[in-house]
């Protein structure tokens, strides 16, 4: 038995179609197809036909899909591989921060999760960037560059680009009231 997963062994949730190309073959005739697909111990029969199109489960995590192709004559094979379902990329970002010194709340800090790049940019009143980051753990405090000039109680405005783990950019914007 053989087989290749025509897209990419690593899915997001939204894309977690399955194009199946069986490459099986036998001298002794026909072969009959089962897939299963198999996750924390638990194998599932999906499909009988010779190469499916199959849309896993909403569930993140690895997945083994494995065929089993079997003759009239009782000779049977089986091939596995592996594919990963990610999620999409997540993201929470909160609307206001204060940068007061009182130890809460100082930083402002967008949480993401799958991004392959990320790129951060912070804009006052006029577009002029106050801030500008690549690393996903560094937040602004509310300082010009995070060492420069306190900046006023304002709304200014964010941009966020990701590159998520299907290689697509996303950019994702809007508005930070700066609270003291």
């Amino acid at each position: 038995a053989e087989f290749i997963m025509a897209n990419k062994d690593r899915l997001a949730l939204s894309e977690r179609e399955l194009l199946l190309n069986n490459f099986s073959s036998s001298i002794e005739g026909p072969l009959n197809s089962k897939w299963f697909y198999a996750k924390n111990g638990k194998s599932t029969l999906f499909s009988t036909s010779s190469s499916p199109i199959y849309e896993l489960p909403a569930d993140t995590g690895r997945f083994q899909i494995m065929l089993i192709a079997s003759s009239d004559k009782e000779c049977s094979d089986t091939f596995s591989s592996n594919v990963v379902l990610v999620p999409d990329i997540i993201a929470f970002i909160p609307n206001a921060f204060t940068p007061d010194g009182n130890g809460n709340n100082e930083i402002f800090l967008p949480e993401i999760t799958g991004a392959l790049e990320y790129e951060f940019l912070i804009f006052d009143r006029w577009g002029q960037v106050v801030f500008k980051t690549n690393d996903t753990n560094t937040g602004w405090n509310g300082l010009k560059d995070n060492s420069g000039i306190i900046m006023p109680m304002d709304v200014y405005t964010y941009v966020i680009n990701i590159k998520d783990l299907n290689q697509e950019f996303i950019t994702k914007n809007g508005t930070i009231l700066l609270i003291k």
